[in-house]
């Protein structure tokens, strides 16, 4: 009988790896409680200012090393722990602790993190959890110094499996040079700094798996499994045989897929299909004419917004999005404006903040920041000049907020014009990921330019589910009956008015939803660059005839299991290996 132990997760970068375990314990959860007389108040102190000094110096220098090696946009992701070192609250708080407590320097940082941590971890929001997460790591970095320990990371030449409760964005930095096979942590989610890093880095990772490292020992064997979102601890021998044998089909299934991507992407049945990219971050735009996509459906510009005080100016975006454009040669991007809100929050000074939840979000909070919207659009704008730009407003709601966006953007182009600056067209599109969105897509359609769907908000939001929410993965499915009645009205809007419809949401990725995708009409998929190589595949497999009756079968059925059995039911024999290889069935 199997003793290993499963650990479920989100699976944050797709792959399968066996190995080692090296478990990073960050230590400083119960440092020694001691009191110190008031002789040895100014060496606490100073104990506390060297520690700091020294974390800090070694931050900075990761953070210059990333920026030189994946650009800009990384260096932002180990931002927010930099600037911790110089917020009042926490290096005076640790001060102010030894001086009127009289704690010595571990106590005090120790309280001071926790003090400073609980509003955070109260918040239901996932972006004040995950700045909870960069406080945890600042604090243990600071009493690693102050022990005198390393960093706990394994050596460049070892073949491991990292495991951990956290990874901050500095260790997910530092592993880029190293063999390390796979990540898997306690917490974070998919959209989070250590998924992000691990996405660049090409590694395996399953981040929320709860309880992973706690129940983890150095040396012990482990299995990442990033397709099924699971950590195996302490596996049997028919597990690790299985594991392998998955990772070195996965291996060899991905190099095939990829062997062919230049081909055609064309049903069975001779209709053809337009991939496009997810870009999250700049950096990716250089990886874009290799993946065989026809150019970006969803390039997301948050990362120029997060981890800063001050919001980037005209110049530093119409830098970067021109550069994006003349990148891609031609080939089209479509710029998302700003997402901000619930996970994605800024912390300009002097400005509204968008909501944690709902509420003022997406283009909602972009209509109540003016000047920091219309400085946006005038960058696009101007970056138009440079190639085909498509601006997309994001969390739409309904036809009034779409109108005055699109009316701001009129505004800019005329303005930019008058000063005799250069610019193209612009098609203006909406993203439904709202049902309000969807249930009145007919008249959204006559005004705007195209649509494209963001599945993971639409089914969110539909079915009342968080989707960063490990244990709530069962209850979310792109194949719920609501779910797919709202995108045949969306779909059945966009032909009506004769615009172009495109999806870019997750569900545009998954094997199992892409013939019920095909076949309500979505001929443009916007994807993850790592996934493109399947997605065209599974396409290349199947008949949109085919499709188009299992989506007519669909609109019978009750339940989201009903329409997953007509899909297997319907494509096993053409899209059984896809699925097997996606961890989508294990039949």
């Amino acid at each position: 009988m199997s003793q290993s132990t499963i650990f479920k997760g989100i699976a944050a970068c797709p792959g399968v790896a066996v190995g080692p375990l090296w478990v990073i314990d960050r230590g400083g959860t119960h440092p020694p409680r001691v009191r110190v007389p008031e002789s040895k108040v100014e060496e606490q102190i100073a104990r506390v200012r060297a520690a700091i000094a020294r974390s800090r110096e070694s931050l900075e220098a990761i953070m210059h090393s990333l920026v030189e090696t994946h650009g800009p946009a990384y260096g932002q992701l180990i931002e927010p722990q930099l600037l911790m070192y110089g917020d009042s609250l926490f290096v005076d708080g640790i001060e102010r602790a030894i001086r009127e407590r009289r704690l010595g320097a571990e106590w005090a940082v120790r309280e001071t993190v926790d003090a400073l941590k609980r509003p955070l971890l109260d918040a239901d929001a996932p972006y004040f959890r995950e700045r909870a997460e960069d406080v945890e790591q600042v604090g243990l970095q600071i009493l690693r110094e102050l022990a005198g320990e390393d960093d706990g990371l394994p050596p460049r030449d070892a073949e491991v499996i990292v495991v951990a409760n956290v990874l901050s964005p500095a260790d997910a930095a530092e592993l880029r040079n190293s063999r390390v096979l796979a990540i898997a942590t306690e917490s974070g989610s998919a959209t989070s700094h250590t998924a992000i890093l691990a996405r660049a880095l090409g590694l395996p990772a399953v981040v929320a798996a709860k309880g992973v490292a706690r129940r983890s020992e150095v040396g012990h064997t482990a299995i990442v499994d990033a397709i099924r979102g699971e950590v195996v601890v302490d596996p049997d021998p028919a597990e690790c045989a299985d594991a392998e044998r998955r990772a070195e089909r996965y291996q060899h299934f991905a190099r095939a897929l990829r062997a062919h991507q230049d081909a055609p992407v064309v049903t069975t049945d001779g209709h053809p299909v337009e991939i496009l990219a997810n870009v999250e971050l700049a950096f990716e735009v250089e990886r874009i004419a290799a993946s065989g996509a026809s150019g970006v459906g969803l390039f997301r510009t948050e990362f120029l917004y997060l981890n800063r005080r001050k919001p980037p100016s005209e110049e530093e975006q119409y830098a970067v999005y021109a550069r994006t454009v003349e990148k891609l040669e031609g080939r089209p991007v479509v710029f998302r404006t700003f997402d901000l809100g619930a996970d994605k929050m800024p912390r300009f000074d002097g400005l509204p903040r968008p909501s944690a939840t709902f509420g003022r979000t997406g283009l909602r909070y972009s209509l109540t920041v003016p000047e920091l919207f219309e400085t946006q659009l005038r960058a696009l704008v101007r970056a138009s000049a440079h190639g085909p730009v498509r601006v997309m407003f994001p969390g739409v709601s309904g036809v009034d907020e779409l109108r005055e966006a699109t009316e701001r953007l009129r505004r800019v182009r005329e303005e930019l014009a008058r000063e005799g600056v250069p610019l193209e067209e612009v098609p203006v599109g909406s993203m439904i990921e709202i049902p309000s969105a969807a249930l009145r897509s007919h008249k959204l359609a006559e005004s705007c330019d195209f649509f494209s769907v963001g599945t993971n908000d639409l089914i969110q939001h539909t079915l009342a589910v968080d989707r960063t929410d490990a244990g709530l993965t069962s209850l979310s499915s792109s194949l719920d009956p609501a779910v797919i009645e709202l995108l045949q009205m969306t779909a059945a809007s966009a032909k009506a008015r004769g615009i172009p419809l495109s999806m870019c949401g997750d569900m545009a990725a998954d094997p199992l939803a892409l013939p019920v995708v095909l076949g309500l009409g979505f001929t443009q998929l916007s994807v993850p660059l790592g996934m493109i190589p399947m997605v065209q595949e599974t396409i290349r497999r199947i008949s949109m005839e085919r499709c188009r009756e299992v989506v007519r079968a669909a609109a019978a059925c009750s339940s989201a299991r009903a329409v997953r059995e007509a899909v297997v039911e319907a494509f096993s024999a053409e899209l059984g290996e896809i699925w097997r290889e996606q961890g989508v069935v294990t039949d």
